[in-house]
């Protein structure tokens, strides 16, 4: 978890002598895997980098993904440096400026709103799960897969099995819901076997180590803009397995 309050931005308007000042609060949850090593750089470096492409009318929107794209290059690069190659990161950050509650998302962390006087709950991320029909076209045109293993409880046997197609996704979820001896794992990305599609780090998931838009597992965050005023509180959360 990592929480930054008012913090303070200088910013020229128009180049002009005068400047600006801006105040922001960000709040984050970043749920590691693999180790701690890629949370607790995203909890040393999010929040400043993020800062930094701030304007007179708030968060630069256009620039966020290269801020996480350039955070995910820097962290790999120096994971390979200091042999923690396994280790990764999902990121869920709420940004407060001026009148607008931001939430940025990457990975399966949660960020719910209660809104209007708690006449209304929304989720306010979306989680990046493998079998979610855009993630998955993503998977599939990235030359990435998806598998998910069961195992049965009469005899102990486990089997695999893959997808490439949306259609042969369908038929293993039909199976499980028509199986009773069958209990079915979750949907994982092959390279590397998370059960989450966008994280930072994560190498063995990633077809390139600088290049990441060629990546099956990416970064690239899901950013949206709320009206502050119709916000009573928020939640992120990410799930506690102990």
């Amino acid at each position: 978890v990592s929480i930054l309050l008012n913090a303070q931005r200088k910013i020229n308007e128009n180049n002009m002598a005068n400047k600006l000042s801006l105040s922001c609060s960000m709040f984050s949850v970043f749920d590691g895997h693999g180790g701690t090593a890629c949370c607790n750089y995203l909890k040393d470096n999010l929040h400043n980098a993020l800062l930094s492409h701030l304007d007179v009318d708030g968060l630069i929107i256009p620039a966020v993904k290269g801020v996480y794209k350039q955070l995910d290059e820097d962290y790999i690069k120096m994971a390979i440096e200091q042999k923690h190659q396994f280790a990764g990161s999902c990121a869920n950050t709420l940004l407060v400026i001026n009148n607008s509650l931001i939430v940025v998302n990457t990975g399966d962390s949660r960020a719910i709103l209660s809104m209007r006087g708690g006449s209304r709950v929304t989720e306010a991320s979306a989680d990046h799960k493998p079998d979610k029909l855009s993630e998955f076209y993503r998977i599939i045109e990235s030359n990435g897969e998806l598998y998910r293993m069961s195992a049965n409880v009469k005899t102990g046997q486990n089997s695999f099995y893959f997808a490439r197609t949306y259609a042969q996704l369908k038929k293993i979820n039909e199976l499980e819901r028509n199986s009773r001896h069958l209990v079915f794992g979750p949907w994982r990305v092959k390279p590397g076997g998370l059960s989450v599609s966008r994280s930072f780090g994560d190498i063995e998931s990633k077809k390139t180590h600088t290049a990441q838009s060629n990546s099956v597992v990416t970064s690239e965050p899901d950013i949206t803009e709320f009206d502050l005023t119709d916000v009573d509180f928020a939640f992120i959360a990410c799930k506690l397995i102990s």
